[in-house]
């Protein structure tokens, strides 16, 4: 694999001969003549094909803003209530997680010196969308119902009938209506216990912010906005039998009707996929430094793979199937400044240690020219 990714380059006879003809067109031409003859040498030379100006401009400016464009859209039919939660969430982790492989791969797939090594990329971003959107599932595309319970002040016990039972993870969806208007928090403690000795505990709160927003940088009026957690995802895991008792500690009255609990089906454990992460993140760091060249710009796999990383485990820590827009950008903000950054600088250090051809005085070296 990897001489499959190494950088390819022209040879020193095909590279002078390119420039000898470069050079005879662009002296016989006039000055559109000669920039398209440099244009075409530099091209050759780099054993890159020259590019249409439709390919430049898609590489320069379509792209970005395209990219901004359909953000921009899905905000304001967001906003305006067009577009629920759980597609408005899905249409950004697209726009997200889509946009960080693409701008991954294209450069490495750009140059791939063969075609099993554009192959083997395409495989790679393949299988690295299924490892970041692995531990997102149960809040993309959240499962049956399998059992549920609602705990009050007055009755703080239930029991559950699995449909199904056995021993399983369960996915706990913790969520309730909050009292007035102003801030409120509700914490809670939730004990679950099957068939002998198996248990579990989940605690944490639901929670109503208020604060205060400008209306614009010009005027210094401001409008009270709310902001709402109502919903906890917890991962519960060695519960047995088909009968599970659960009893609750509320202590608030800050809820409208009790506390309500929603059992399924949990998935892999989300761990496995954060370790084959770290994997591709590995991986990576390989190809940019195979690919490494002082002729064209550097790759970053490595970078990308970083930042789709942190924003998998922050997102899937945060997200539920009723709050997502918001948490994305929370785990995007984290996944740009921890992620990113951070896989950039592994990168940038791995890439120092590449060997460097000494040029003799007086000589040229083709090989540092051909690097």
């Amino acid at each position: 694999m990897a001489r499959g990714f190494t950088d390819p380059t022209s040879g020193e006879a095909a590279g002078e001969t390119t420039g000898k003809s470069g050079s005879t067109a662009a002296a016989t031409g006039g000055r559109g003549s000669r920039s398209a003859a440099r244009a075409a040498a530099k091209a050759e030379a780099s054993g890159a094909p020259p590019t249409s100006s439709f390919e430049e401009a898609w590489n320069g400016w379509i792209k970005p803003v395209g990219g901004i464009v359909v953000v921009v859209a899905a905000y304001l039919l967001y906003t305006g209530g067009m577009l629920p939660e759980l597609p408005a969430g899905r249409v950004l982790l697209a726009v997200v997680i889509g946009g960080a492989i693409y701008l991954g791969v294209e450069p490495a797939l750009q140059r791939a010196p063969s075609a099993s090594a554009r192959y083997l990329l395409i495989g790679f971003a393949v299988v690295w969308a299924a490892v970041t959107l692995g531990p997102l599932l149960p809040t993309l595309v959240p499962g049956k119902i399998i059992g549920e319970a609602t705990l009050t002040r007055e009755a703080p016990g239930a029991v559950i009938n699995v449909e199904g039972g056995g021993q399983s993870a369960y996915l706990v969806s913790i969520f309730g209506r909050l009292r007035g208007s102003g801030e409120v928090t509700a914490a809670y403690e939730v004990s679950l216990g099957g068939d002998g000795e198996s248990s579990a505990v989940v605690s944490g709160e639901l929670k109503r912010e208020v604060f205060n927003q400008r209306v614009s940088r010009r005027s210094g009026a401001t409008v009270a906005v709310q902001h709402e957690e109502t919903e906890s995802i917890h991962r519960v895991s060695g519960l047995q039998g088909a009968t599970i008792k659960v009893s609750g500690d509320i202590g608030s009255e800050a809820l409208e009707d009790g506390l309500h609990l929603a059992l399924r089906r949990a998935g892999p454990n989300p761990m496995i996929f954060f370790g084959l992460g770290l994997v591709l993140f590995v991986v990576g760091v390989v190809v940019d430094f195979r690919l490494a060249s002082t002729r064209a710009e550097r790759t970053h796999l490595a970078t990308a793979t970083a930042f789709t990383l942190v924003f998998a485990a922050r997102y899937a820590m945060v997200a539920t199937p009723h709050s997502m827009v918001r948490q994305a950008f929370d785990a995007l903000l984290l996944a740009l400044l921890f992620g990113a950054l951070l896989g950039w600088g592994v990168s940038a250090i791995v890439n120092s240690f590449r060997p460097r051809p000494k040029k003799l005085a007086g000589t040229r070296n083709k090989f540092a020219d051909d690097e």
